[in-house]
């Protein structure tokens, strides 16, 4: 990946798989790459390390810039306001801001439709910096994902605005935080499995259009701070399973009925009357959140490719039976390059395959008439998981599950999907549209 450095040097992130015993060091804003078109500036760039302790970008102490202007800085910076986005994604990969950078910020994140920030630590290695996670700047971020996240220090680890999308945060955890582990001015964001240390608030919701779900979290506060509650509430709240160990209130509600919750430990709060069209318990069904199946990663021995039977992409030629044959080749991991590749005969996921993995291709299908694209069949695996494609003829159907199996869309974008089988969906930052 190639990024423009606000001083106009260009760095090279070399592609691939390293081990880097140094982090990567830099002194200056990685910006996502500028085209001339308005509509493809800024998107569609996915920045991926091997992992959170092998892929470490680092600011350099007291990096210029960083510490002079009155105006707050990232490191890495995902495009600016006035179009759609989509498919920006950050992952496996720790972002540090070295000492004496007053206001910088790890990431300033901004997707729409599609993307997300996984596996990513934001540290700042002197606890000083503006924020962890920057989702306020603009005014069209989301819907997004941010999953397996963790911030250590920061005024806050998240701050997020904008009443026009939202974000879904699961599995994130901060720590550290001199302000708020999360400040939301306006955001609809909804946060499962949140973990805060602080001797803060863990939010700070402050606007009345704000809306935060908040469920099977633990928000504590360190020993020996002064009192606080945990949650400073000015707009909407929604509240289930969650726990406040040494807050003195888990909740301070300043909307709706004004009504705080004491905690430590939070069944359900609502912020606002429960308003219902029929005599019903107050409180909600509380159905149990199934969590996500977890693949492990073939070796490449077991990876197959349609390029290996004929498939080319970019060139506007069927690829269908070339992707077939990869799919029967008995492998159980199939990828696709990216690139454009087309479909224009229907295609079976069957046999041993569990994982079909697009490496942010993009697919092409046309003359079907009502037969999916893609039809996810019986197989060995009780799990299939397909990630990281881009359909671009959203008016086509393109997927259709006859499989009592499980189905994993991860990642994906433009799928028009039919459910005639029995099988279980799980869909994480996915575009989807059902067709039933």
């Amino acid at each position: 990946f190639f990024f423009q450095a606000e001083d106009g040097i260009r760095d090279k992130l070399v592609t691939g798989v390293q081990t880097c015993a140094l982090p990567i060091l830099v002194s200056s804003t990685l910006r996502w790459p500028w085209h001339t078109n308005l509509v493809q500036r800024y998107r569609s760039t996915i920045l991926q390390g091997q992992s959170r302790e092998k892929t470490v970008i680092r600011l350099a102490d007291q990096a210029a810039g960083f510490n002079k202007s009155s105006r707050s800085r990232p490191v890495l910076w995902t495009g600016e306001r006035g179009a759609p986005r989509p498919r920006n994604s950050i992952r496996n990969l720790t972002v540090e801001i070295g000492t004496n950078n007053p206001i910088a910020i790890g990431i300033q994140f901004y997707s729409n439709k599609q993307g997300g920030i996984r596996d990513v630590t934001v540290r700042s290695l002197s606890g000083d910096g503006v924020a962890g996670i920057d989702m306020s700047h603009s005014d069209e971020t989301g819907p997004s994902l941010l999953k397996n996240v963790r911030v250590e220090g920061f005024e806050f680890g998240l701050r997020a605005g904008y009443a026009f999308l939202g974000a879904t945060l699961e599995d994130v955890e901060f720590e550290g935080q001199s302000e708020a582990a999360i400040r939301n001015v306006g955001q609809c964001l909804s946060i499962r499995g949140m973990r805060s240390t602080n001797r803060v608030h863990a939010i700070q919701s402050t606007e009345i259009n704000s809306f935060v779900t908040l469920a099977d979290s633990t928000l504590a506060v360190v020993p020996g701070s002064k009192p606080m509650p945990a949650i400073q509430n000015r707009g909407f709240l929604i509240g289930r399973g969650f726990s406040t160990p040494g807050y003195s209130r888990a909740v301070e509600n300043r909307a709706g009925t004004g009504i705080d919750a004491t905690g430590p430990n939070v069944r359900e709060f609502l912020s606002h009357r429960l308003f219902s069209l029929f005599p019903s318990p107050q409180y909600a069904i509380g159905l149990p959140v199934r969590e996500t199946p977890v693949l492990p990663w073939d070796p490449i021995s077991d990876w197959a490719s349609p390029l290996a039977y004929g498939g080319k992409p970019n060139d506007s030629v069927d690829d269908s039976d070339a992707l077939q044959k990869a799919i029967d080749s008995g492998k159980s991991t199939v990828y696709l390059p990216h690139g454009y590749w087309t479909l224009y005969k229907p295609v079976f996921l069957r046999g041993n395959v569990r994982r079909l993995i697009g490496c942010e291709a993009r697919i092409r299908i046309d003359n079907l008439g009502r037969h999916a694209a893609l039809t996810v069949a019986d197989g060995a695996a009780p799990v299939v998981l397909i990630e990281r494609i881009e359909v671009e003829t959203f008016d086509q159907l393109f997927l259709s599950q006859d499989t009592a199996r499980t189905l994993v869309l991860s990642s994906c974008s433009g799928i028009r999907a039919a459910f005639p089988g029995k099988g279980d969906l799980d869909r994480k930052s996915t575009r989807l549209n059902s067709s039933h």
